[in-house]
């Protein structure tokens, strides 16, 4: 069967999570699978905030302009019949996020309905599918029955996370029929080999100096990242380091603020957030050793005369994936514990050694390096992981000399300061990244997408029409 697919999404040049997921998706489905995908459309979220808006080559009868309820609704008969053009059976996606949506909550479960329930694309073997970002623990009863409706019209739901399976079960009443729909398809991650882009040759096309210790940490930026959490624990970390270690240890924050923070409801967050980080600047002696850059290129010259630098630019897709090969470190500070997965852990990890705090995700991902050491052995089974985790309560379960486990409670920057200072054991680190390297190989985009449509293929083998 050949399909023709089409995502409702946030997608490029909208700043946004889910765009840049959309990108990765559209862009495997559509190279890797010419005998299985005859064309990926987007259908384009606008929500009109700033200059990010579709009008370089979007389709203007596929574009939804996220305000306007009754857009959505407009929207589907354009999709309809762009999904007849052709003889493939259509393939619609959803990518459900609550803050992509409507303003009443139900734009996505309107679009799904209409298509449902329209005979001409059931008969041409419609398959849709709702992929699920956020799954709330504790849904408001509006959110519990949009995510049921949404389900409802949708032949699939794909969550990314063994957590979410749970709520759905339990926090939103998905009865055994519903929950037969659901499949676990992990986040992708960019191709990574590190035997053409490692960190020398990513910190040469950055400009960093290579003898620089340097934790970076990347993506939107936002009040759930824990930029401040980081910023205090650099700071112990700095302090526990001998003089010649101090010197080269550096920390790189890389990324902007995401436009919802420029709005009028974002901006009281915004400022909440940046008093927050400039407390911890202070708090941890950092005050007169940090700066700011809105130049990718000015990055590496500030961090020679700098402990920490805020890159405050978009990186690219290139630009990203160098960044993350030139990290020693790679931090996560992630806060929200809602959110069912993270691209930024995911490509992280696959790229060498991470701390990860609070994200459940974190947890699912890691793989002991040595999966049959008995649980007493706490050394080889909490800090020989794919990264260095701190569970949901900000908790770091470690060895003691006595051999007793210690479990350090919230905040979370003691426990990551302890990860800082054990991995600037080289020997630590490599044994760590060599492991993460390869086991996130199975994440790439690739094999996900090859995973997505086995799933897709299923449902399509179960439809009375197939």
């Amino acid at each position: 069967m050949r399909y023709d697919v089409m995502i409702a999404s946030t997608y490029l040049p909208r700043r946004c999570g889910i765009a840049t997921f959309t990108h990765c998706k559209s862009k495997a489905l559509h190279n890797t699978f010419p005998g299985e995908i005859g064309s990926v459309r987007i259908i384009p979220i606008d929500n009109g905030i700033g200059p990010d808006g579709y009008h370089l080559g979007a389709d203007p009868g596929l574009m939804i302009h996220q305000a306007d309820v009754n857009s959505w609704i407009y929207v589907a008969s354009k999709i309809r019949a762009r999904a007849i053009e052709t003889g493939n059976s259509p393939l619609i996606i959803y990518e459900h996020e609550h803050g992509i949506d409507a303003p009443d909550g139900n734009g996505f479960t309107s679009l799904a309905r209409i298509l449902d329930q329209d005979e001409e694309l059931r008969r041409r073997g419609l398959v849709a599918v709702a992929q699920l970002h956020t799954v709330v623990q504790k849904p408001t009863p509006d959110q519990r029955e949009q995510i049921h409706q949404l389900a409802q019209h949708c032949d699939l739901v794909t969550i990314m996370a063994k957590r979410g399976e749970q709520s759905l079960r339990e926090s939103y009443d998905f009865d055994p029929e519903i929950m037969k729909k659901v499949r676990i398809i992990e986040h992708g991650v960019r191709p990574f080999d590190p035997l053409h882009l490692n960190e020398k040759s990513a910190r040469e096309n950055l400009s960093i100096d290579k003898d620089l210790h340097l934790h970076i940490v990347t993506g939107y930026r936002g009040e759930s990242k824990g930029i401040d959490h980081i910023i205090r624990a650099f700071g112990k970390h700095l302090s526990a380091l001998r003089p010649s270690e101090r010197d080269r240890t550096k920390l790189a924050v890389v990324g902007m603020y995401h436009p919802w923070f420029k709005t009028p409801q974002g901006r009281p967050y915004h400022e909440r957030d940046l008093r927050n980080i400039q407390q911890a600047l202070e708090d941890s002696g950092l005050n007169g050793k940090y700066t700011r850059t809105s130049a990718l290129e000015e990055l590496g010259p500030q961090l020679l005369n700098n402990h920490v630098v805020f890159g405050e630019f978009y990186l690219n897709e290139q630009e990203f994936i160098e960044m993350q090969a030139a990290a020693t470190v790679r931090v996560v500070g992630n806060r929200d514990r809602e959110q069912l997965s993270s691209g930024n852990l995911a490509e992280a990890l696959a790229h060498g050694v991470s701390i990860a705090t609070r994200n459940e995700h974190g947890n699912e991902l890691a793989r002991p390096l040595y999966p049959n050491a008995p649980k007493s052995d706490l050394e080889k089974r909490t800090i020989g992981e794919n990264a260095m985790l701190i569970d949901l309560l900000g908790r770091l379960i470690r060895p003691t000399r006595r051999g007793q486990k210690t479990i350090l409670p919230e905040p979370s920057v003691e426990q990551l300061t302890y990860c800082m200072n054990q991995l600037q054991d080289e020997t630590l680190r490599r044994s760590i990244g060599r492991q993460s390297i390869f086991n996130m190989q199975a994440h790439s985009w690739n094999l996900i997408e090859r995973k997505f449509l086995y799933c897709v293929e299923e449902v399509r083998r179960l439809q009375p029409s197939a």
